[in-house]
This record gives C-alpha cells, structure tokens and sequence, in this order.
C-alpha cells in the first residue's frame, strides 16, 4: 500500500470499540467501521494530485491551440468561399450585362 493510503487508513477495531461502548450492536459497530474505512480509502483514490491537475492544464492548453488553429482554418475557408462567390456572381454579372447590349443592338 502506498503512503497516501496507509495516511487515509482508519482504525476499525478502535471505531467499533467506541460504537459498542455507545450502545450500538456488534454488528451494526463492525459494519459501520467498515463503512468509514472504505469511504476513507476511496474517496481519497478519486481525489486529484497535482500531477493530474498539471496534466489537466497541459491537455487543455493543447486543446486550447487546436481550438485556435481550427478557428483559422475555417476563418480562411470562409473567407475562400466568399471570393468564390463574388466571382461567381460578377461573372453572372458581366454575362447579363452582355446579354442585355447584345439585345438591346438588335
């Protein structure tokens, strides 16, 4: 078992005595010690270290550069598009126009 654990370990023996001597049933103490020695043990597992948390701001930091070279990308393909478009629609443009001076010659 490692340090943290061990640190987070509660006397069962010790809080079954004491719930006894409070009136409680042997059973009832034995259980209730157990209880308190696992939520001890597991909620210290789920807690999070400064490693993780360092490792937390390290992937969001890196989440955070992708998020921003997306941005660009679609930034500059929008952009694209637009171009496209008022090409497409001054060529639509000239060639109405043209029809248009073509038709009223004749």
């Amino acid at each position: 078992m490692d340090s943290m654990a061990t640190a987070m370990m509660i006397d069962t023996l010790q809080v079954s005595r004491r719930l006894r001597d409070a009136g409680a049933d042997e059973r009832v103490a034995d259980a209730v010690a157990a209880v308190f020695a696992e939520a001890a043990l597991g909620s210290r597992e789920d807690l999070a270290t400064k490693g993780d948390l360092g490792l937390l701001r390290a992937d969001f930091a890196l989440l955070r550069s992708e998020v921003n070279v997306f941005r660009t990308e679609m930034e500059n393909a929008i952009l694209a598009s637009q171009n496209r478009m008022l090409l497409a629609i001054g060529a639509m443009l000239a060639t109405t126009v043209g029809v248009l001076f073509t038709l009223l010659r004749h």
